[in-house]
């Protein structure tokens, strides 16, 4: 009797522990993760809700999840950088953390000149194609990737760690 005893006590411990699923990490909302990489590319995302990428657009008066990318010189040798917003993601629980992808053109994004000729002025470009991944590694931290392909400014597909800042208000 006691072995099956133990037996029965044994089985319920492991059924119990097996059945027991890790929680994903949601990051917390109104927080900014934002990530840059020097001369190439930054990414800024903000949390609406705990499982909510806010949409943005490049030139808001408030922080606005965005893609910044610097383009490669051309011809005239000008330094240029294009703005493009993100249009927002739901998380998904997936594995036991928290991702998005997104993948989406950007209508009349914004390409700055900041030096060389032309410097100080903008145009704006008919479309941009853009995809974005991110798994939320810990309440703190975005990992992904991230690549655009515009006319005459692309970027391949990139890592980032995006690190986290808490909004005010």
């Amino acid at each position: 009797m006691r072995s099956r005893l133990s037996g029965l006590i044994v089985a319920v411990g492991v059924a119990a522990l097996s059945s027991v699923a890790i929680a994903a990490v949601a990051p917390k909302p109104r927080t900014v993760f934002f990530y840059v990489s020097h001369s190439h590319f930054s990414i800024t995302l903000v949390t609406k809700t705990a499982k909510q990428i806010q949409a943005g657009r490049p030139g808001s008066a408030v922080v606005a999840s965005g893609v910044l990318i610097v383009c490669p010189a051309g011809g005239s040798a000008s330094v240029s950088e294009l703005l493009l917003g993100f249009p927002g993601a739901k998380l998904e629980s997936t594995h036991g953390r928290y991702r998005f992808t997104r993948s989406y053109n950007w209508n009349h994004a914004r390409l700055n000149i900041i030096s060389g000729t032309g410097a100080g002025t903008h145009t704006f470009l008919k479309s941009a194609g853009v995809n974005v991944t991110g798994t939320v590694a810990t309440a703190k931290l975005i990992t992904g990737s991230v690549s655009v392909n515009a006319k005459g400014c692309s970027l391949p597909s990139s890592h980032y760690q995006a690190a986290s800042g808490k909004l005010s208000g």
